[in-house]
């Protein structure tokens, strides 16, 4: 598996009527705890469990092996977990029928 330097920051912010309930971001670093908020979504600790690890993590008890992967399957889930709430980008097209204001932030991220 490649190590987790060689991936973008995967962030995702989930808010319900206009107040954050969820944000979470992998950068790699130590300080990652301090840009996450709220617990984490049903979808999260189901992908976690797939991948045989803890639903309810905690980083004092992870192995380093337990972190990266995590990290690495976290990459993607931004998407994933879109879907699960509504809609993912990545199915939007012209064609595409909506009623309601949505928002929608597109970052730029290094191309490998």
């Amino acid at each position: 598996m490649p190590t987790t330097t060689a991936l973008r920051a995967p962030a995702w912010l989930i808010a319900e009527r206009g107040t954050a309930v969820r944000r979470y971001c992998e950068t790699d670093e130590a300080e990652d705890h301090y840009l996450t908020l709220g617990e984490p979504l049903p979808y999260e600790r189901h992908r976690r469990q797939e991948l045989g690890l803890s639903p309810d993590w905690d980083a004092a008890t992870e192995s380093q092996e337990d972190e990266d992967e995590w990290a690495w399957a976290a990459n993607d889930l931004a998407p994933e977990i879109a879907a699960e709430l509504g809609v993912s980008p990545l199915t939007l097209t012209a064609e595409t029928t909506v009623s309601g204001t949505g928002v929608l932030a597109r970052t730029p991220y290094p191309q490998f």
